[in-house]
This record gives C-alpha cells, sequence and structure tokens, in this order.
C-alpha cells in the first residue's frame, strides 16, 4: 500500500544534501510537520530498504519534496542519488507519522529550533502557515556547524530567524526563553540533540506540555 512518487527534478543544495521533488501518482493526505517512509525499489533482499523522511513541503503544494543528507556508502542513498527524472519510488503505507504541529491558537508564539537538518519539517510547517496566512508569531532558531539549510529561502519568509553555532546554544535559548516564557516550542534534529535542547528549555522553566519533537519522552524531562 501507499503511492508512487515520480521524479519531478532534483537540486543540490549543498554538500552530500539535495532536494528531490516527486509528483504523486495519486491522493496522500498528510499535515505540515509530518513525515513517511520511503521505499526504494530494487534493494537487495535483508538490506534497508526504507528510510524514515520527513515532508519539506506542504500540504498545499503541487509536489512533494524531500531534502535528504545523502550518505554515500549506503546503499539506499546510492539508488536515491542515480534516480533521474521519471524514475519512480514508493510512500509505504496508507498514511504520514508525527504528531508535531503549530498550538490551536495564533496568538501563542512558536518556537523552532532545528539542527543541521532538522530544519526540513519547518520548511512544511513555515509553508503551511504561509498559505494559510495565519500571521502567526515565529521564532526560527537553525544550529549548524557549516551552512544552513533553506538559507536563502527563508530570509524571505515572515519569522524572525536566528543562525547559531552549537556554541551559542545556551546564550540564545536563554534569551528567546525570557522573551517568550511561555510560548511553544517545536524542536527537530537527531535525538541526542532534541533530549539536550528540551532538557535545556525545562532548565529554564518552560514547561513541558509546551515542547514538541516527534518521539520526545517528556516523562524523563527533569531539571538538572
Amino acid at each position: 500500500m501507499g503511492q508512487t512518487l515520480i521524479l519531478k527534478k532534483k537540486q543540490r543544495e549543498y554538500g552530500e544534501v539535495n532536494s528531490y521533488v516527486f509528483e504523486l501518482s495519486g491522493p496522500f493526505t498528510f499535515r505540515a510537520g509530518q513525515f513517511c517512509h520511503l521505499y526504494m525499489p530494487g534493494m537487495p533482499i535483508f538490506s534497508r530498504w526504507v528510510r524514515k523522511i520527513s515532508f519539506a513541503s506542504c500540504p498545499s503544494d503541487k509536489y512533494i519534496v524531500f531534502t535528504i543528507k545523502e550518505s554515500p556508502s549506503k546503499l539506499w542513498h546510492q539508488k536515491l542519488k542515480a534516480l533521474e527524472p521519471g524514475d519512480k519510488i514508493r510512500i509505504l503505507g496508507s498514511h504520514a507519522h508525527g504528531h508535531m504541529s503549530f498550538p490551536e491558537s495564533i496568538k501563542q508564539p512558536v518556537i523552532c529550533i532545528a539542527g543541521g537538518m532538522g530544519a526540513t519539517p519547518f520548511r512544511s510547517l513555515f509553508r503551511d502557515e504561509i498559505n494559510n496566512k495565519s500571521n502567526r508569531n515565529i521564532s526560527f532558531i537553525h544550529v549548524a556547524s557549516n551552512e544552513y539549510l533553506y538559507e536563502e529561502e527563508f530570509s524571505n519568509y515572515p519569522i524572525s530567524r536566528y543562525t547559531i553555532r552549537r556554541k551559542d546554544i545556551e546564550k540564545t535559548l536563554s534569551e528567546i526563553v525570557s522573551k517568550y516564557p511561555n510560548g511553544a516550542y517545536l524542536l527537530a534534529g537527531n535525538a541526542e540533540f532534541v533530549r539536550a535542547i528540551a532538557k535545556n528549555l525545562v532548565s529554564l522553566n518552560v514547561c513541558a506540555d509546551d515542547i514538541q519533537a516527534h518521539k520526545l519522552k517528556k516523562h524523563r524531562l527533569k531539571k538538572n
């Protein structure tokens, strides 16, 4: 089950990071900020032929977009990079996954915090908000060691942006929390990054219920 994706084009973002633009062969419903499981055909038996990938596009976009940091040593990524326009892959399953979303009230400020490639689901969420013309107060903190994904594109979005290095995390979070103590905090990145940021926010007295991330175990958040 699932839907077939037909590659329209691919474009290099930087380094080994590329965006892939697909056309859906049929209807598939997802919400901004969600992810799906991509099945790569032609993989050997017992190989890892599925990857969990966040949507970089929003539901109202014409095409499905995924931005992926490729690992040249991994066969799945080799096959992805070898795709040409017209080639097909599949979404595995009949629905998308993930619960990260903006708060129901547009009056609550939203602070999105991404580590590296964690910017991907936020592109989906930002585009959805722009299309819905919500005028929501959004701040975006992007932590990276070199290039910042979507930097030029995000500079044209109606959001407050903070592009920082890891050494600046604690200072930036302290400033943001003092400005938005009751904001909604959405986190994306690798598991270690998300846990560290969530614990830091709790230590700054942000309520755990106001912190969102895929698979974040809130009961484990404790003040130091």
